[in-house]
């Protein structure tokens, strides 16, 4: 919802932070090398292109492999796989 400039911060919602346990899982990690000289460039157009090329090809994959959980952060990737081998768990 678009609240242009009448965003009144004190009528967010608070939610209640749940943490969920897994007791089988594999952890993948993916880090794009040298990325933070990228960062301190005049360029900041291109950087962000350069991110989101590495990204993409990363969500790609994961998702080929059925990835159960992904986040991204800057030029990096995180992923969780559990359940059982060769099909989701969602």
């Amino acid at each position: 919802m678009n609240k242009g400039h009448g965003l009144d911060v004190s009528a967010l919602p608070i939610a209640a932070r749940k943490w969920h346990k897994v007791t089988d899982a594999v952890a993948v990690v993916a880090d794009l090398k040298g990325s933070t000289k990228l960062g301190t460039g005049k360029w900041a157009a291109s950087t962000a292109s350069i991110y989101e090329a590495s990204t993409g090809g990363v969500v790609r994959i994961f998702d080929e492999f059925e990835a159960d959980f992904l986040a991204i952060q800057g030029d990096g990737a995180f992923t969780l796989f559990w359940g059982t081998v060769g099909t989701s768990a969602r």
